[in-house]
Formats: structure tokens, sequence, C-alpha cells
């Protein structure tokens, strides 16, 4: 939380930049921005890197240091202990997530209440709300105050809270795959939706680099992922275990770490299972030092780490479902990981094979130069003068 001071004069400074612009105006409102790194935060500060020079943005954040370009808010953090607490009791944390009041949902719930003083007294053109259903209801109620459209991006799976989401029937929803477009599009009538995939950056993942030192068994299968339930690395563990050779390295952490470590090391010993937790600088050349990338989740939203690993020109195995049929492509190996001997033989089979550029070719459509082209051509649509 910052002091009022510091508050008032972000804002004054980033109001006057801000209104003396003669460009479209574009506003974002995203509570964790300068404070985490991960998918949406790498997704809008991309935006802004690459589209500044022909729209002026500003993001609405929570962010507790000065950022060029970001209008401090307030809001309860996600990592409040008392949030927290709250949510880990049995029937209220049950509760509070009924009504959409995770942690997180609770942070973008109070920073959307935080935002509206500013959004009201200044002008922009076109707002992009970051924060699931509370920010598409709080994008419904700038427009219908201030009659400024609104965009919302579906970075998550489309289930309850993305339909409710879209039932607050934002000027386009932007679904991040075919997939995704179908389902809202049903279960949105009337619902204006486009797909955008996410993007990467192919001139930071790329097979030329430094390479991460790893200590372990080569061949080297690496797994990118929050450690939770969901997330199923126990499915790696144990397929790694069954092969007669070679390494699983786990880059994350999550709620699950105590129990995977356990097993990595009881089936695999030290010489064949690390886990590291590093920095987003620190991925692409992990990425270079593994041979084959595998994400054995139940589902994903969008698999960004497999666009990572195969811009880096890595082939990836992971789970069969729609979504990773279409980012995947030629760029791996797509199976059922439950069944253990037929996930390690696709794993054993991709290291093997030959995949040339097959990989990195398959991650070049996804470039993030392609989709902020996307994204131009959007907000320059939303934003044209005389328009709706």
């Amino acid at each position: 939380m910052v002091g009022k001071r510091s508050i008032i004069a972000t804002r004054l400074y980033n109001c006057k930049d801000f209104m003396d612009k003669q460009r479209p105006r574009v506003v974002f409102f995203l509570s964790g921005y300068g404070v985490v790194n991960r998918g949406a935060e790498r997704f809008v500060h991309e935006l802004l890197t690459r589209l500044s020079s022909s729209f002026d943005m500003v993001v609405l954040s929570a962010a507790s240091r000065s950022i060029p370009g970001v209008v401090r808010i307030r809001a309860v953090s996600r990592d409040n202990p008392l949030v927290r607490f709250l949510n880990r009791l049995p029937l209220v944390g049950h509760a509070m997530r009924a009504v959409g009041l995770s942690p997180l949902c609770i942070e973008w719930l109070t920073g959307s209440i935080s935002s509206m003083k500013w959004l009201m007294m200044n002008e922009f053109d076109l707002f992009v709300p970051e924060a699931g259903v509370w920010g598409a209801k709080l994008g419904r109620y700038i427009r219908r105050k201030k009659k400024v459209p609104f965009v919302d991006v579906g970075h998550g799976a489309v289930g309850r809270w993305e339909i409710a989401a879209g039932r607050c029937m934002p000027d386009v929803y932007v679904a991040i795959t075919r997939e995704s477009h179908g389902k809202i599009v049903a279960a949105v009538p009337g619902i204006r939706a486009s797909v955008i995939p996410m993007g990467v950056d192919t001139s930071v993942f790329s097979p030329a680099g430094e390479v991460y030192p790893l200590h372990v068994e080569r061949p080297v299968f690496l797994c990118v992922s929050a450690v939770e339930s969901m997330k199923r690395i126990h499915l790696a563990v144990k397929a790694v275990a069954s092969l007669s050779k070679g390494s699983l390295v786990v880059a994350g952490d999550g709620p699950l770490t105590g129990m995977i470590d356990e097993l990595g090391n009881s089936l695999l010993g030290g010489n064949r299972y690390c886990r590291l937790a590093l920095p987003f600088t620190e991925m692409p050349p992990l990425y270079r030092a593994s041979d084959v990338v595998t994400l054995p989740s139940s589902s994903e939203a969008f698999p960004l780490a497999c666009l990572e690993a195969m811009a880096c020109n890595k082939p990836v195995v992971v789970q069969d479902d729609g979504v990773r049929r279409e980012v995947v492509g030629r760029g791996g190996v797509i199976c059922d990981c439950v069944d253990t001997p037929t996930y390690a033989r696709n794993l054993a089979s991709a290291y093997e094979t030959d995949w040339g550029e097959s990989p990195r070719q398959q991650a070049a459509r996804f470039d993030w130069e392609a989709v902020a082209g996307m994204y131009k051509a959007l907000f320059s649509d939303l934003t044209a003068p005389g328009r709706g």
C-alpha cells in the first residue's frame, strides 16, 4: 500500500501527460502490473511496448513503486494474510470462492472500485480491464456512464466466470484459441468475439544464447508449470522414472512442491530430479538446456510454456486436448499422459526424433509482432472517429 501523497502526485503527473496526447487513448486495468510477472502482466507489457507508437497507453495498477505509464490505485493484495487465512477455512473459503471472492478476485474487485474515480475523471477512448468478471463489470459500468467501448480478453478457460464476464457484453470479447471462441459464442448468444492468440517473443526465446547449467543425467525432460493439482506433475515424474535414462527438471512453485519433491527424489533420485524456481529472464537459457519440454496438465486455457519451448526449437510432449492440438501443431507430440507407458514412450520418441526446425516454425506463427498487429487493428477499429 502506498502513501496518499505519492498516489496523488503520480496521478497528477500521469493525468497531465496522458491528456496532452492526441493519439487514441487506451487504458488498461491490471492490479498486478509491476507487482508480479505472470501471463496477463507479460501480455499487457508486450502490448504497451509494441503499440505505444500508435496509442497513448496507461495502466491502472496497485504497484507500490513508480513505473512509467502507470497510475497507481489501491487494492487489497492477493497476498493479504487475512484474505489468505479466510480462503483456507473449509466452509468460509468455499463460500468466498463460490461468489467470486478468491484472493485474486478480491484484489480485482477492490482495485476496480478504487479505479472508478480516475476513470470517471479522465478522458480516454478504449478500456481494457484485465480482471476477470469484476473487470468486465467495471467495463460495462464505464461504458454505460461514459460511452467508452471496452474489450475483454479471455485469458482463462471458458467456464462459469468467463461466461459471466462474456455476459457483460464487451464491445469485443477476445478469445485466445478457436476452441474458446466456439465455447463463448455458444454460451453467450449475440456476443461479438474475435480470436487473437497469446504471443511469444521469438527474439528472446530462441535456440541461440546462454544455456542454463543443469547437473542431472541426460536427456533432460523439462516441465515448466505451477506445482498444483491440475498440473499433474506427478504423471511426468512417473513417466520419466519408467525410462532407463533421463532426468526430470520441474521449473515452478506452488502448494504441492513438498509432495512432488518427495516423489521425484524417491522415484528418480538426486541425479535425475531437480526443481527450480527461476525469474522470467532465466527461462530462455533453461529451455535451451533441456531436450524435451512436457506439460501433462488436465487442461490449459493457453499453454504458453509450449510456445516458449518451441520458440527455442525444443519439441513438446503434452496432454491431448483441442487447445494443445491447436497450439502445438507439428512442434511436438500429443498423447494420453495418464497412461504412464504411453506417456513414457512418447517422451523417449520425442527425444530420439530429428525435429529439424519444426518446433520453432510452429512457434513463429504466434510471434508477438503478428499478435500485436492484430490488437493494433482491433484497437484502431474501436477507437476510430465517429464509431458507434
